[in-house]
């Protein structure tokens, strides 16, 4: 139930300004309910976005907003369209959530959580969705499921393609989280997989010539 900001250039260089003491730099958290500002009941996504921090904190139906000191801002409260979509990733972009569901369900957001737009993108019902990531750089997202990266259109919503793993051997019930790294006119993705006991990144080089 805690929320702990950390030093990152501590864990990858010498910290001689903190004397290697390059751990949590302030926590915040313990149980509390959807009312208290700086407790939480099973936080479970975070994003960065703005300088605001935004949590979602699953166990209150709520999401948390605090500036990059963990100052408190504000509570964003819909109890009733948090506990209807509940949301396996969510990412904000251009000002907005995009919110996904392990059903395949993508819900557009404002800020204030007021739906935008709607769409299915299930592809196979045995598919369980993870994972969402937006391109600032080709237009486009990425939706990562335990078995493929799917790729669509940011305006439109519409799909233009997929990555098939089949295709390199790869166990696809083992994909987790999706990362991505903009670079010039194209997108590298970041998934992490567990194959045969050792944990790997798979890594895909996406240009934007809509291809499979």
């Amino acid at each position: 139930n805690n929320i702990t900001k950390l030093n990152v250039s501590g864990f990858t260089t010498k910290d001689n300004h903190r004397k290697n003491n390059f751990y949590n730099t302030k926590i915040i958290g313990g149980e509390g309910g959807v009312r208290d500002n700086y407790n939480f009941k099973r936080p479970s996504i975070i994003q960065f976005y703005k300088n605001e921090l935004y949590v979602f904190d699953e166990g209150n139906s709520c999401i948390k907003v605090y500036n990059k000191d963990l100052g408190f801002i504000r509570n964003i409260r819909k109890n009733r369209v948090i506990i209807q979509n509940k949301p396996t990733s969510i990412n904000i972009f251009n000002d907005k959530f995009y919110w996904l569901t392990s059903e395949g369900l993508l819900i557009i957001f404002d800020l204030d959580l007021n739906e935008l737009k709607r769409k299915k993108l299930v592809f196979d019902s045995n598919e369980k969705f993870l994972d969402i990531v937006l391109s600032n750089q080709t237009n486009n997202f990425y939706v990562l499921t335990n078995r493929n990266i799917y790729k669509y259109f940011i305006d439109s919503l519409d799909y233009i393609g997929k990555f098939d793993f089949e295709k390199i051997n790869i166990n696809q019930t083992n994909l987790k989280f999706l990362n991505i790294f903009e670079k010039e006119d194209r997108d590298l993705l970041y998934s992490y997989i567990n194959r045969n006991g050792r944990g790997c990144f798979v890594v895909c080089n996406e240009n934007n010539d809509f291809l499979n």
